[in-house]
């Protein structure tokens, strides 16, 4: 069967021409000339891909970009943009666009894109994970896509922070999926798993004979993980011995096999992630001071799920199609009441989205009937949420759009309107501020 492209652009003839390579290149193709239309015709059709104009009549592409984010969280976009607007391309990917290209194009550029991301998501539909940490169109969301990007194509250290739960491996394996280091092992070390015994035999290997027991030579994790991303997860638990080896190793660019005299280069890149405060741990002497430095050349932040509740209903549809699909397989999903999708939103989810994904799985798995509500909770979060609804302080919760409203207001308040500092407290951008401040008509561009 064909996959199905949608061209949307004001334009006929850009229309007409993209519509002829496409069919050309084996897709099937729909066309629209406004975002009305493409919102229409991929509600009602089973659209693989879709190319969306930035100007259009009716919808314009960002209204369609958003639209289309909050119903289908992982169909690919590509947007179309001209030469002056590259800059808005750009911002859109930051809100969920998979690429973009400028106006005049070339439409075997065009094709060749469609067929390179239609073709990664397809490898990211044949794997078994469930990749939806990412999924979202809140500002941190945003910045957070926005940074993997920007790291990917590096060779810099990363050190990926946040609280369990919350996608630091999801992270760590798109940095390496969307990077130059692609076609590369990517190579994933628990440091929480490993005992202290075994933990320099697992990233350094040995030479036969190099302890009782050992009869051959053994290549670790550092040799394995070569010309690709060496990611070590838990990093906070490496012991202080191996802390020193490792800073080495950051430090030289070589080691040796235990047990070896041979000076072995490293060509791959480091990916951290922890849980724990690093600077704390410093400061208690748990954590050298000069690793932590090294590893924290980039440092990405994952935000707990509390922080940016309007993605809670988007991953939630997300897991509730694909589990009911997992448990039900061919048995229709039932009607869900919007009612547990605000009863979700008031939680605090101290597991973060791996918590989100584990209750939903529970209830694809339990429900009866058909509809699903608020009693297809587990019974022990029907409480906590409906107390998180209600609001601690007693209140009348405000909708995600009041929230947002308020805390921009209330930074900017604090930081006397200086744009820049606010960014800084919210944890975004300047850029993704300034989308949000437009957006939300706060106050004059």
């Amino acid at each position: 069967m064909k996959q199905l492209i949608l061209v949307a652009d004001d334009e006929p003839i850009i229309c007409q021409m993209v519509q002829e390579e496409l069919k050309s290149a084996g897709y099937d193709v729909l066309t629209a000339q406004n975002g009305q239309e493409a919102v229409d015709l991929i509600n009602g059709n089973p659209v693989d891909l879709a190319i969306l104009d930035v100007y259009m009549p009716v919808h314009s592409g960002f209204q369609c970009l958003q639209e289309l984010r909050r119903k289908n969280p992982v169909m690919p976009i590509i947007m179309i943009t001209a030469y002056a607007t590259v800059e808005n391309a750009v911002e859109a990917m930051k809100y969920g666009a998979n690429d973009y290209i400028g106006k005049p194009f070339d439409c075997a550029e065009l094709a060749e894109k469609v067929q390179r991301i239609l073709r990664t998501n397809e490898r990211k539909k044949s794997g078994k994970a469930i990749s939806t940490e990412l999924i979202g169109t809140s500002c941190q969301m945003a910045e957070l896509r926005h940074k993997i990007k920007k790291v990917s194509c590096s060779n810099a250290t990363v050190l990926i922070t946040g609280e369990s739960g919350t996608g630091k491996s999801a992270i760590a394996k798109e940095i390496h999926r969307t990077g130059t280091r692609s076609a590369s092992p990517f190579v994933h070390v628990d440091c929480a798993s490993l005992p202290e015994s075994l933990m320099e035999d697992e990233l350094f290997g040995h030479e036969r004979g190099a302890y009782t027991g050992a009869i051959g030579q053994k290549k670790g994790k550092f040799e394995q993980a070569e010309d690709g991303d060496l990611f070590l997860d838990e990093i906070g638990t490496l012991p202080l011995p191996l802390q020193a080896k490792l800073l080495n190793v950051l430090q030289e660019r070589y080691f040796f096999r235990i047990g070896g005299s041979e000076r072995i280069e490293v060509h791959s890149r480091i990916l951290a992630a922890t849980n724990e405060n690093l600077e704390e741990a410093v400061y208690s002497g748990r954590f050298r001071k000069d690793l932590y430095y090294r590893l924290n050349v980039v440092e990405i932040k994952c935000p707990p799920l509390r922080q940016h509740r309007e993605d809670i209903r988007i991953l939630a549809e997300y897991y509730f199609d694909v589990f009911w699909k997992r448990n039900r397989g061919e048995e229709s999903l039932p009607s869900i009441d919007p009612e547990i999708y605000k009863a979700m939103e008031g939680y605090d989810w101290p597991g973060n989205v791996r918590e989100l994904e584990n209750v939903i799985e529970s209830i694809a798995v339990l429900s009866e009937g058909d509809k699903i509500g608020l009693a297809d909770l587990p019974v022990n979060y029907q409480q906590e949420c409906h107390l998180g609804q209600g609001g601690k302080q007693g209140k009348e919760r405000l909708s995600l759009k009041e929230q947002e409203i308020m805390l921009i207001i209330e930074a900017l308040e604090r930081n006397n309107g200086n744009r820049t500092n606010t960014a800084k407290e919210l944890g975004i951008s300047r850029r993704a501020l300034q989308y949000r401040i437009k957006e939300l008509n706060l106050l004059d561009p």
